[in-house]
């Protein structure tokens, strides 16, 4: 199923055909997209690019229950798709697009290393109440120079190859519960500095790694900013002598193992709470 065709407000029906069926939508040249959704089986978009401007707050991308967008496509222009609905949408193409990207609901799998441009992408949805997924599209490691918000209160990094994120990742606030990362790839690392006032829990079986020359920020004195390994583990890997935990507390839970993989990782005032876990 192969069309050329021009956007504003488009669903992919695929003229109720069979769900479960692929697809192949071809874009001609450069389309300028209000809302796109996918509501029925898994749509390959490949060609030109995409352009999403929309008319509102958000310039939704939309991909339904058991549904997958592959956007082989890049995003161009002044807005970034806000990704929408259960399904998983794949960005596949080296965007250049201006804005930032959400990821509100479902899961978002990354095939580039430039899937994102070089914006913020703000992991979750306004509320924080949405548990959403961010992976690699395959087996694939991808480095990735993007601005992280942590909005969810929980999310995971899904199975694929080993995700790096070189920039600032915002954790929120200690007004609302503490971050909770689910990795469940091999290595997820974090290299940029973690700042604001929250706490992360980190779960899942995979690894967190806390690396990069400067200081982390992030963390305070109150249970929200605390820094709790429950499970894998949290390898605390900065520059020798630069904390990777400043502030708040250390916790690690039975199930978890905190790793130092560099000297003078914690800072001199920070409690450690050994709750079963392992400190290697």
């Amino acid at each position: 199923f192969n069309v050329d065709f021009h956007l504003f407000n488009v669903a992919f029906n695929l003229f109720d055909v069979d769900s479960t069926g692929s697809y192949t939508v071809t874009v001609v040249n450069t389309q300028v997209v209000n809302n796109l959704y996918v509501q029925e089986g898994t749509v390959t978009f490949t060609g030109g690019q995409l352009s999403f401007k929309g008319s509102g707050s958000y310039f939704s991308n939309y991909v339904a229950t058991g549904c997958t967008a592959i956007y082989n496509t890049p995003f161009v222009g002044t807005g970034s798709p806000d990704k929408w609905g259960p399904g998983t949408a794949v960005y596949n193409g080296a965007s250049t697009s201006g804005g930032y990207y959400t990821l509100n609901e479902g899961t978002l799998a990354l095939g580039n290393d430039a899937a994102l441009s070089t914006v913020r992408l703000e992991l979750g949805d306004q509320a924080g109440v949405k548990i959403v997924t961010l992976k690699s599209a395959d087996s694939t490691a991808h480095t990735l120079a993007n601005y992280l918000t942590l909005k969810a209160t929980n999310f995971n990094i899904g199975p694929g190859g080993d995700l790096t994120f070189s920039c600032p990742i915002n954790v929120n606030s200690n007004a609302i519960p503490a971050r909770t990362i689910a990795v469940s790839n091999s290595v997820t690392t974090f290299s940029g500095v973690l700042t604001n006032t929250g706490g992360l829990i980190k779960t899942g079986p995979g690894t967190l790694v806390l690396s990069g020359a400067s200081a982390n920020t992030c963390g305070s004195s109150t249970a929200n900013g605390y820094t709790t390994v429950s499970s894998g583990t949290l390898k605390l890997s900065k520059t020798a002598g630069v904390a990777a935990v400043a502030n708040g507390s250390l916790v690690v839970n039975a199930g978890g193992t905190l790793l130092l993989g560099a000297a003078n990782q914690i800072g001199n005032a920070i409690p450690i709470t050994l709750g079963g876990g392992k400190f290697l």
